[in-house]
């Protein structure tokens, strides 16, 4: 691994204890807490946070951030979930334009409603309740 792959890595803790090396992604999350901490995706100290650590319990707010600027801002209530994950999807397979895109997918569920928020590589953030019919483009 070259230098600056290591410099511009974050550490990750894997499931299995080992501690590995991510990438920051373009689209990325925030948790802002009632006490007025912050958890974030990619933290200052170089660690990545799966939103699995996210404490929804005393969550006020999360934000959902382009090129670590705030595009959405989502307020909490009880009761309500989150998920991020990275999406890809190859288009025009086996063509000469064949590529592979890769979005950032968050969702949050209200009740019984999940919303998702698809972020591309472009910028643009699409806000659905079908994930299907979102464009990874």
């Amino acid at each position: 691994m070259g230098f600056l792959t290591r410099f511009f890595s974050y550490r990750f803790r894997s499931l299995e204890g080992r501690e590995e090396l991510v990438e920051i992604q373009p689209w990325t999350w925030e948790a802002g807490y009632n006490d007025g901490t912050v958890l974030k995706q990619y933290d200052d100290q170089r660690w990545f946070h799966r939103s699995s650590e996210v404490d929804t319990s005393c969550l006020k707010e999360l934000r959902i951030l382009y090129h670590e600027r705030p595009v959405l801002t989502i307020q909490w209530f009880p009761g309500m979930t989150f998920t991020y994950l990275r999406r890809r999807r190859l288009l025009d397979h086996g063509s000469p334009h064949e590529r592979l895109i890769t979005a950032g997918v968050f969702s949050w569920t209200i009740r019984d409603l999940e919303i998702y928020a698809v972020g591309t590589k472009g910028g643009r953030l699409t806000v659905t309740t079908d994930l299907d019919k979102a464009s990874l483009e």
